[in-house]
């Protein structure tokens, strides 16, 4: 009797904790996007697209070699049912030494990358971004702690504080002159400051300690998560690589640019909730039934945040681009359109992801993403001869077909079947199209006098689709009572106004 008793109150800490994780990953997402908006559009007037350009030819590699280091170990110690210190100091050690010859790897082959992307300044760009290497399994070992323990307001306060400073120091440098440095020294300040402070809270040292048997029962699950975050990733950076050889780096730096504002609240948010979930699902894990119903409400919450300025940034794109990035980046319109409509699907496969994980069912996503790596190449391959237009048509259209591949994942493991999947999702999705009818009716009504550069009119245009996205969602709340995705969002927003009436 003892056990039944104490699960439903675990059940509710966990809830109420991940609750609370979501609203203010949802309140850091805001301030994280408010401020990088400024902070994108200060950059991107300071700098020239091909700075950009090689910024994003060097992190396609650099990140690449830095998930080596950290080898899934970070997904492995939040799966974890205890963390104890011959664990920790295992992993630690573990990746200091991947950093170790990593780092000897870059250094052999920058000279060559450096004459493949036919830039002079590939090479000590390289080297700098690298040496975070050393940086993560600090960061690593502290964030883990904090995030195991669901501390995931404590979390987002530290990000906030970080973004400020690595933002504003990389602002400063790009103005004294010092091109696409100014983006390398900030994004490895952001590094050592995210680890400073993590220890601070969450204060372990490493210790001379090495055990291969601490990481044994754990390496199964550790290296099959880490091929398939390789390749995923692989996937995510080859058409950087590639279109940086095919197109050149200014057309790289302009496609960066729109992949990124195409996927910004995916990015931004998805990938903050990420840990946040994966680590709740491998809590319940071993219970299908809540897995699923949390995986449900997963889905309908990320959806619900996302979708919407989705909706807006594809009405809004061509003024959002031109005034607040300048007239240089006029071409990034079209592909930032093109790559909104992948995101849709993104959103979800993401999702998928995050739940497979969880349920170990990584094997199996294994053949997915080396088949999303290929998709992904032939889709650059065939649609530079297009340009960008072409290429980024090529990546949305490969964002569906990965999220056929992943639910077929669900379908044969968990017996997951398209209804289970869409039932949290109609209600946004139909809040998304009446978004998209108000927008795009408003810009009808407008006709000749429409100018997408108008910010009066891009105001009504992003309120029009809000009105409508949030009446509509709404309305099926309303009617919706039953629904227990509807339910979970309408807690998490009660959640994010309480945090408010507390501040004050």
């Amino acid at each position: 009797m003892t056990g039944h008793q104490n699960a439903p109150e675990k059940d509710t800490s966990l809830g109420s904790k991940l609750k609370k994780g979501i609203a203010w990953q949802y309140l850091q997402t805001i301030f994280v996007t408010i401020f990088n908006f400024g902070a994108g559009i200060v950059l991107a007037r300071l700098l020239d697209p091909v700075d950009f350009g090689v910024f994003a030819a060097v992190t396609a590699i650099a990140n690449m070699l830095l998930l080596q280091v950290n080898f899934g170990w970070p997904a492995t110690l939040l799966r974890a049912k205890t963390l104890y210190e011959p664990l920790l100091s295992t992993v630690f050690w573990l990746m200091q030494a991947a950093a170790i010859v990593l780092m000897v790897i870059v250094l052999f082959s920058v000279p060559f990358l450096g004459r493949f992307y036919e830039d002079t300044r590939f090479a000590p760009v390289m080297i700098l971004l690298c040496l975070q290497f050393f940086i993560v399994p600090f960061n690593t070992i502290n964030g883990s702690i904090l995030r195991w323990k669901m501390h995931y307001a404590l979390v987002s306060r530290i990000s906030m504080l970080v973004v400020v400073i690595s933002s504003s120091c990389g602002i400063f440098l790009a103005y004294k002159g010092f091109g696409v440095y100014s983006l390398v020294i900030s994004g490895i300040l952001s590094s050592v400051l995210l680890t400073a402070i993590m220890a601070i809270y969450a204060p372990w040292k490493p210790i001379f300690r090495f055990s291969l048997a601490e990481v044994k029962p754990h390496f199964d699950f550790t290296w099959r998560l880490h091929l398939n975050n390789s390749l995923n990733m692989l996937a995510g950076r080859i058409d950087n690589m590639m279109i940086g050889k095919l197109l050149g780096i200014m057309p790289l730096g302009i496609y960066v640019k729109a992949f990124s504002l195409g996927r910004m609240p995916v990015d931004l948010l998805g990938s903050k909730l990420y840990q946040m979930f994966f680590t709740a699902l491998s809590h319940v894990r071993e219970n299908q039934a809540d897995s699923l119903l949390l995986f449900q409400k997963m889905c309908g919450t990320l959806t619900f945040v996302i979708y919407l300025p989705l909706v807006i940034l594809f009405h809004i794109s061509e003024g959002f681009v031109t005034n607040l990035y300048g007239e240089k980046w006029a071409d990034a319109v079209l592909p930032m359109q093109i790559m909104i409509i992948g995101s849709f699907a993104t959103v979800i496969s993401m999702t998928c992801g995050v739940f497979c994980d969880a349920q170990n069912l990584v094997k199996r996503e294994t053949k997915v993403q080396c088949l999303n790596v290929l998709l992904t190449i032939t889709a650059v391959v065939i649609g530079s001869k297009w340009g960008l237009v072409g290429v980024a048509s090529g990546i949305a259209i490969n964002a569906f077909i990965l999220l056929v591949l992943m639910k077929n994942i669900l379908s044969k493991g968990l017996n997951l079947n398209w209804h289970d999947l869409w039932k949290p999702v109609w209600p946004n999705v139909c809040a998304s199209l009446a978004g998209i009818l108000s927008a795009s009716t408003l810009i009808y009504l407008l006709e000749n006098s429409y100018m997408p550069t108008d910010l009066v009119q891009m105001l009504f245009i992003s309120m029009a689709a809000f009105i409508g996205y949030g009446l509509t969602w709404f309305f099926l709340a309303i009617k919706l009572k039953d629904h227990p995705e509807l339910q979970t969002l309408l807690d998490s927003s009660k959640s994010v106004l309480k945090i408010f009436r507390n501040r004050k």
